[in-house]
């Protein structure tokens, strides 16, 4: 900015001056002087003035920012509240941020019309993003929605927000499009649904809804209401992510979920909750979409019947991450089925991997139950389980639980190409009947490995995981070779009645496995409290020993 010209204006502070000198001269030789040519002498005055003060107040330190340092503040305030505030600092600022349309490209229906078109005057031509959210339970007027209708081609983001779908079919026969720029289209709707009077003039669209965003990347579908459009009226060919969450008032029909998602070919990103029972009726058994592009899937269901069939009908060959969680109240009485059967299992496995599984996790906490697998090109593959056993003795569903987990992993044919394991399983005692049943469990699983690059015990009692490998040496010499050699052997925080007693399990363990001719190449202990001599007494019999003293936060207790 030129310091001897006033930006706006065109003329330096000399020329104004003189135009205003030359202005005095005239008036004062003029024989007649009226009250006009008094105001309007008046009025240029005030301006000169004005303009003299806005032109010292450049030489400020806040007003010498360059413009393009000047012009990228706003861009750093978040909401646009604080953007309108900044604009009133002075003229100089004002001016500068009025020139940004793209600052004002946020509009917000529900603040009337009067503030919508101020912001489409000032945004011009950028590219819009609008939230169309009812203000408490205040629907916005047809006519602010109609204000958009000239501009739907500048609009890359729509939001309802505590909407019926009456107010989604009102908005779209007042803007019908197109929606060429259309990228992100958001629908989180009431959490009440519609008033059973909106049932009645809620008239299911005759054509697809916003039909004309072809181009659209983002669909975002959050609804508990009554009546929910069928995903048969959206259809956008190059849709990137998909986050789907329903909660209808009778069965999901699944057959529309997967018609929809087969005119979706260019999906990387798929996430899908449904809080109510599924239907699966109309899909024949053998249907199977494939999904070419998806990265990351997650679904969520409440039902585990038929939440593990709809797993089976999509096929992502190219997924880095899938993530299958089933949150259901099971009977307490009745444990057998709450894992995929065989079939479903090994289909799922087959229809997200590419390359062989090479790690397995187990992790049992209060009702939850995670089961991830990882392939050897890190892709993982995650089957929660969530158990809601009100009234029952959680180290009985615990144990009932991971025997049906093992159940499940012996069921993966390809079991002994597995390199490497982890287990963590959390009990609140160690009575024997957990211990003996757990025992029985690991030693069923280590029969069926094959040799281990690692294995990791986590927030369990070593003991029943270690017992079928004494007992090789001392009940069962003639057994030697069941159990896979394992180079790595670590125990993180482990679960114990007291340190001694577990310091004899890890040396009786250590001596086992050397006796056999299979010794660890390497063990790792973190934990609290254990004997000074605790890594001297293992090095006779393991290649190399680390032991770490760490106290278990409480905080992070969950997450084992």
């Amino acid at each position: 900015m030129d310091a001897r010209t006033y930006p706006g204006r065109g003329l330096s502070i000399l020329q104004l001056a003189f135009a205003l000198n030359e202005e005095l001269k005239h008036t004062a030789s003029s024989p007649f002087i009226t009250l006009e040519q008094v105001s309007q002498l008046e009025n240029d005055i005030s301006a000169t003035l004005a303009t003299i003060r806005e032109w010292r107040n450049t030489f400020s330190h806040i007003n010498r920012l360059p413009f393009d340092i000047l012009s990228l503040i706003p861009t750093h305030l978040v909401s646009q509240k604080d953007r309108l505030r900044a604009s009133f600092v002075c003229r100089h600022w004002r001016r500068t941020f009025l020139q940004r349309a793209e600052l004002w490209s946020e509009l917000v229906l529900s603040k009337g019309e009067d503030y919508v078109k101020t912001l489409l005057g000032r945004a011009k031509g950028s590219q819009l993003v609008v939230n169309v959210g009812r203000s408490g339970y205040r629907e916005v007027p047809t006519s602010t929605m109609s204000l958009l209708s000239p501009h739907t081609n500048q609009i890359r983001d729509i939001g309802f927000a505590n909407h019926g779908w009456a107010d989604i079919q009102r908005f779209i026969d007042n803007n019908p499009g197109p929606f060429p720029l259309l990228d992100t289209l958001t629908f989180n709707l009431a959490p009440h649904g519609l008033h059973p009077s909106d049932l009645e003039v809620m008239v299911p669209p005759s054509t697809r809804l916003f039909s004309t965003a072809v181009n659209l990347k983002n669909f975002r579908f959050y609804t508990t209401s009554a009546w929910t459009p069928p995903l048969s009226h959206f259809v956008f060919p190059n849709l990137v992510v998909f986050d789907y969450k329903v909660r209808p008032w009778e069965p999901f029909c699944a057959l529309q979920l997967l018609d929809f998602l087969e005119t979706s070919p260019m999906l990387q990103r798929l996430k899908i909750n449904v809080m109510e029972r599924t239907s699966l009726d109309g899909i024949p058994q053998e249907r199977v979409v494939v999904l070419p592009n998806v990265k990351d899937i997650d679904i969520t269901l409440t039902y585990i019947h038929p939440g593990y069939e709809i797993a089976t009908h999509l096929s992502c060959p190219s997924v880095a991450s899938m993530a299958l969680k089933i949150d259901e109240n099971i009977d307490t009485m009745i444990w057998e089925g709450i894992f995929p059967t065989p079939d479903l299992w090994n289909a799922i496995i087959r229809q997200y991997t590419r390359s062989p599984v090479e790690e397995l996790t187990l992790s049992i906490n209060i009702v939850t139950c995670t089961l991830t697998l990882r392939t050897s090109d890190a892709t993982v593959i995650e089957l929660c389980l969530v158990v809601k056993t009100w009234g029952v003795d959680t180290n009985r569903a615990r144990r009932e639980v991971f025997a049906e987990a093992i159940n499940t992993i012996l069921d993966y044919p390809q079991l002994a190409n597995i390199k490497r394991v982890s287990i963590c399983h959390n009990y609140d005692s160690l009575d024997t009947t957990p211990t003996t049943h757990i025992s029985n469990g690991a030693g069923r699983l280590f029969k069926s490995l094959g040799p281990l690059d690692e294995l990791t015990i986590c927030r369990c009692d070593v003991q029943p995981y270690s017992h079928f490998f004494l007992s090789t040496l001392e009940g069962h010499p003639e057994e030697p070779a069941v159990f896979p050699p394992i180079k790595k052997l670590t125990i993180l925080h482990p679960v114990c009645e007291s340190d001694e007693a577990f310091t004899a399990t890890v040396l009786g363990l250590a001596r086992s496995r050397n006796a056999l001719g299979v010794p660890f190449e390497s063990l790792l202990v973190r934990a609290g409290g254990l004997p000074a001599e605790f890594e001297a007494e293992l090095r006779p019999w393991v290649g190399n020993v680390e032991y770490c003293y760490e106290e278990l936060d409480e905080e992070l207790d969950d997450e084992y």
